[in-house]
């Protein structure tokens, strides 16, 4: 009997388990090592801050996918894999032996600037551990104790966060101050302008305290390039992200930023029993870390896996395409789409985003909890249908 195991529980490793229900090829077993039960959609948590979802809403259960798919599913992380002889390393020393391995476990935060923070650093990965102290943080305020918040990182996820934690801050009337700090360059780096206008437009109108400045981390908060210090409770880094540290040692070629290289079929340029999807493995042509293309890329490596446990060759290839959709919450019931030079923004935008997220997590839940999704959101996609309409008009 040969073994695929599934290392991570992200994005494209479900469209796997969804193809892995028509059956797992004989002479197979499958596993996934997960540290959770539970997937957290990372594109519906600003909205369950903000109080729009509730966090179930926004989980995945990884269980129950995999017993669906005939899987075995093993909650515990990896600290090690060896690549030349065949095996991932579990924390107990214990190791898992494989024929195929497939990775989707994404990046770690890149906190290196605020290492001597300590305990006031919150990176926002891993979600499971952000979520926890996050809620503890909505607790202790609620209980009047006052609190001042530093979320650092100007792009898609700092932007998000920073609005969502400031609405939710006006709507409970919690004792607690948030200062947002991005770059000198402002925020949504590479974004177009009018994105960028329409995002600030929304900052302004928040309340929100920004600085443009480089932070570092210290015992009492965070010193800013311009001289300003920060006396922060908590630091939550929104800052990007870095390959995990324990690729050094998998004898997997890694590209200059430590990224598992990877070829057009989501497979390792130097073990081809390896593949890997999401922020984890990088293109030669490296695009833009983005959830969008984990699943995206998620149809063409399922297919690819399966091809491989039947004896052929990859065969499908992923085509990341120019410019992507963003829909980025701010915070209310309102958001910003951006698609290369084009932007719009408003409530449509929001209930737009909303149909995609909850019916992404709806259509890899059980089947019978699409139906009403779409019932609900059918008024919102004509009202989006017009609003497109009338902007190309």
């Amino acid at each position: 009997m040969k073994t695929l195991i599934l290392l991570g529980g992200g994005h494209a490793h479900l469209a796997v388990l969804k193809q892995l229900e028509d059956g797992v090829p004989n002479g197979w077993r499958v596993q996934l090592l997960s540290p959770s039960q539970y997937q957290t959609y990372s594109g519906m948590l600003p909205g369950w801050i903000s109080g729009h979802y509730a966090l179930s809403e926004c989980q995945i259960d990884l269980q129950l996918r995999c017993e669906r798919a005939g899987v075995e599913f093993i909650i515990d992380t990896a600290i090690g894999i060896d690549a030349d002889q065949r095996f991932v390393t579990r924390p107990s020393g214990l190791l898992l032996k494989y024929d195929l391995l497939s990775i989707d476990i994404g990046g770690e935060s890149k906190v290196g600037a605020f290492a001597r923070s300590g305990d006031q650093l919150i990176p926002i990965r891993p979600l499971d551990e952000f979520i926890q102290k996050w809620t503890g943080i909505i607790r202790e305020s609620e209980r009047g104790k006052s609190l001042r918040i530093a979320i650092v990182g100007g792009g898609a996820a700092g932007v998000e966060l920073a609005l969502a934690m400031q609405y939710t801050k006006r709507k409970l009337k919690l004792p607690m101050e948030i200062d947002f700090v991005c770059s000198k360059k402002g925020v949504l780096p590479g974004f177009a302008a009018s994105v960028i206008c329409r995002t600030q437009q929304a900052i302004a109108r928040s309340g929100l305290k920004q600085h443009q400045a480089k932070a570092e981390g210290t015992g009492a908060g965070l010193v800013l390039s311009n001289g300003a210090v920060i006396h922060a409770d908590f630091i939550i880094a929104a800052t990007g992200i870095r390959a995990p540290y324990f690729l050094r040692n998998s004898k997997l070629a890694l590209n200059q930023r430590g990224f598992i290289a990877l070829n057009a079929a989501q497979q390792s340029t130097s073990h081809s029993n390896v593949f890997a999807a999401g922020d984890v493995g990088s293109r030669l042509a490296e695009h833009a870390k983005s959830g969008v293309h984990a699943v995206r890329a998620g149809p063409v490596l399922a297919q690819n896996l399966i091809g491989v446990m039947r004896g052929e060759s990859p065969k499908t290839h992923y085509k990341p395409k120019k410019t992507t959709l963003y829909l980025l919450a701010t915070g209310p019931k309102h958001a910003v789409a951006s698609w290369g030079n084009f932007s719009a923004a408003g409530r449509w935008v929001w209930y737009w985003k909303r149909w995609i997220d909850r019916n992404f997590v709806a259509k890899i839940s059980l089947v019978d909890a699409i139906n009403p999704v779409l019932i609900y959101s059918t008024g919102y996609l004509t009202v989006i249908k017009r609003r497109v309409i009338r902007l190309y008009q």
